[in-house]
């Protein structure tokens, strides 16, 4: 989803886009995974309205946060919203 409000392109290169990324820098996408992973098991270990609320703003906050540092070597400056 950090492609989809960066660029206006049709899904299928988004996608297509997103594949090229993701093998170009595994190692990155391993760690950006593994990071998402820790609010996920740091709700299992807090009550549960901390897995209602907070689990999946937190993991879609440090995805965003790790694939715009990948993304941003790769969009022009005048395709940038904002950085």
């Amino acid at each position: 989803w950090p492609l989809l409000v960066t660029q206006d392109q049709p899904l299928r290169v988004l996608l297509t886009n997103a594949l090229r990324l993701a093998f170009a820098h595994p190692l990155n996408g391993a760690g950006v995974a593994l990071l998402a992973a820790l609010p996920i098991v740091g709700s299992i270990l807090l009550p549960g309205f901390f897995l209602l609320t907070c689990t999946g703003a937190g993991t879609a906050l440090l995805v965003q946060w790790g694939a715009w540092r990948i993304i941003r070597r790769y969009v022009n400056l005048e395709e940038r919203i904002t950085e």
